[in-house]
């Protein structure tokens, strides 16, 4: 009898890995969602909730955005290497692909990398983006906001980012709002259900 979902949220962002079902998970709910989000809501994040039915930030001061793709990690080879440690690496004669892409990387020669890791998650993100907020999907490809722009919260309702600036009781008041609109249109559906034992 759950009648809506509430997304208390505070994300910079993080791994891309499984957020497209996560999203299609987000999409398909029949159920109102109302997100809030405190500080941050960047990258990852947006993408997870962009499908909620209202998004809102706390204050007028959330950070809100980086819709974009990255990679970033230590090389911490040539600390060890520093300390006497020696790294040995070898592939057979017909693995001449076999981490050419990662090893391009680690040696200044990342196109590869980019695009054909990087571009294609961002392709990807910024698709579910626009499809989840149309006002923000209807803003042009060189937008500032697809190329992981952040904005405050003024800005961010401004693109259709977000829904606008509420309080957390306000929130979540509006969560239980939309729920009891959600019962009252589907209660005789629910009551068809319950009668019937499903």
């Amino acid at each position: 009898m759950v009648m809506a979902h509430f997304i208390h949220a505070n994300s910079g962002g993080g791994d891309t890995w499984f957020l497209d079902e996560a999203w299609k998970t987000m999409m398909n709910l029949k159920k109102p969602v109302v997100t809030i989000i405190e500080r941050v809501g960047g990258s990852a994040l947006i993408y997870l909730v962009s499908p909620s039915t209202k998004i809102y930030a706390a204050t007028q001061n959330e950070i809100l955005g980086s819709i974009g793709t990255m990679v970033s990690f230590f090389d911490m080879v040539p600390y060890y290497e520093a300390q006497g440690v020696k790294k040995i690496e070898e592939y057979a004669t017909k693995s001449t692909h076999k981490n050419k892409k990662f090893n391009d990387l680690l040696n200044g020669k990342p196109k590869q990398f980019i695009t054909e890791e990087l571009d294609p998650l961002q392709q990807q993100f910024e698709a579910a983006v626009r499809k989840a907020r149309p006002k923000a999907g209807a803003l042009p490809t060189d937008h500032p906001l697809f190329a992981g722009e952040t904005y405050a919260t003024q800005a961010a309702t401004e693109l259709g980012l977000i829904d606008g600036q509420k309080l957390f009781a306000d929130a979540l008041m509006e969560a239980y709002e939309l729920g009891q609109k959600y019962l009252a249109k589907n209660r005789s559906a629910l009551h068809f259900l319950n009668t019937n034992n499903y």
